[in-house]
């Protein structure tokens, strides 16, 4: 059995009805590609909150601190 060859006319052509197709149906290339609209923030909290101080590892009103190593992040 003798393999067909592929001519590079060929491979052009097929890629020419893929272009072409993309231009006939640009309905189902753009809803694959949708992306969401970008929200606004930054969100601030509506209520006050009861812990205001920065140390993030003892919460108002609990007597331990929280589980883990400490760490401090400068820049």
């Amino acid at each position: 059995m003798k393999k067909k060859k592929i001519t590079r006319r060929a491979v052009a052509g097929h890629l020419g009805i893929a272009g072409g197709a993309s231009l006939l149906l640009p309905g189902l290339a753009r809803a694959a590609t949708i992306t969401p609209s970008q929200v606004e923030g930054p969100f601030h909290p509506i209520e006050e909150q009861a812990d205001t101080d920065i140390d993030l590892t003892i919460i108002e009103g609990h007597a331990e601190r929280a589980e883990g190593d400490v760490i401090l992040v400068e820049g």
